[in-house]
């Protein structure tokens, strides 16, 4: 997409979303424990996830002012 010269709002909706359920994703995966990680590696989650996160808020902020 970063090669386009304009992206749809579509697509542009469906990246920001992605990465939110990415972020969320992350955060349950952290506090649940289904995957084994050691501490420095669920600090590691939760950090990208809210790396992520941010770029989704950004993303959607974004394209509302787009419109």
């Amino acid at each position: 997409m970063g090669t386009r010269r304009g992206v749809s709002r579509a697509a542009a909706g469906l990246v920001a979303e992605l990465n939110a359920v990415w972020a969320v994703g992350s955060v349950v995966v952290a506090a649940t424990g289904v995957l084994p990680a050691t501490t420095a590696g669920t600090i590691w989650i939760v950090a990208q996830a809210f790396v992520v996160g941010g770029f989704a808020a950004l993303q959607f902020i974004g394209r509302r002012r787009a419109a």
